[in-house]
């Protein structure tokens, strides 16, 4: 192999490949040294034949009940995301968070937030409302890797994946839907004490959104032992 072809190679793997595959090795392994048990590039299919593809698939068995995040890696050198945020009005019920079996009239919904509150998650009090990226180039496509970063983690589990075999626990499963961007993140939102409009950089923020999936193959399991409708 020649040098300029490796070099090549090697610039295409470097941490600015807009891929994101260097990404999803590092956090696979950074997850597997966690011991959690990673699954890479699980396809699940959206109806009626459109096949996609969820970047990480990972779980650990927590107080005897399935642990599952749901990853998403975006990688950007060009692309600055900035997602706007308010103060969360309500207090974090359990019902925020996405579990199977199905059981609504249980009393899960109130006793999770107990056991979880310690979790980074229900301490965080800003949501996005909305979001968009600056870029070099169009702006409108630069936002759809935001969304499509989003919403793949929160489709593939309303589809079969596979192998099928992920999709159920009969000890029970809670689900973190979770995307990585690899690039600088902003936050703004509006401070009415010095009525101006703050921008900060940030880390981390949440996004909570009502999803409604069309999906024929339907695989959530309720209590009963039936299966959830679309």
């Amino acid at each position: 192999m020649s040098q300029g072809l490796l070099d090549k190679i090697r610039r295409g793997n470097s941490a600015d490949n807009p891929t994101g595959y260097p990404l999803e090795q590092k956090v696979a392994y950074l997850l597997r040294e966690n011991n959690w048990v990673v699954f890479s590039s699980v396809e699940y299919i959206v109806p009626p034949d459109q096949q996609r593809e969820l970047d990480i698939l990972c779980y650990k068995i927590i107080n005897r009940r399935r642990i599952e995040l749901r990853i998403s890696c975006k990688q950007s050198s060009d692309k600055h995301w900035i997602f706007f945020t308010e103060k969360n009005r309500y207090l974090k019920f359990g019902s925020d968070l996405k579990f199977t079996p199905v059981q609504m009239d249980n009393h899960i919904y109130h006793i999770l937030p107990k056991k979880l509150k310690n979790l980074f998650l229900y301490q965080y009090d800003r949501h996005v409302t909305n979001f968009t990226a600056f870029s070099e180039k169009k702006q409108h496509e630069a936002r759809l890797v935001i969304k499509d970063g989003l919403l793949s983690a929160i489709n593939s589990v309303h589809h079969r994946i596979f192998p099928a075999q992920l999709i159920h626990d009969e000890r029970g499963t809670i689900y973190f839907f979770i995307t990585l961007f690899n690039g600088l993140m902003f936050e703004s939102y509006y401070d009415p004490e010095s009525d101006n409009n703050i921008v900060q950089d940030i880390e981390y923020t949440q996004w909570k959104t009502d999803y409604e999936s069309n999906a024929r193959f339907e695989e959530i399991l309720k209590y009963d032992g039936t299966y959830a409708p679309p």
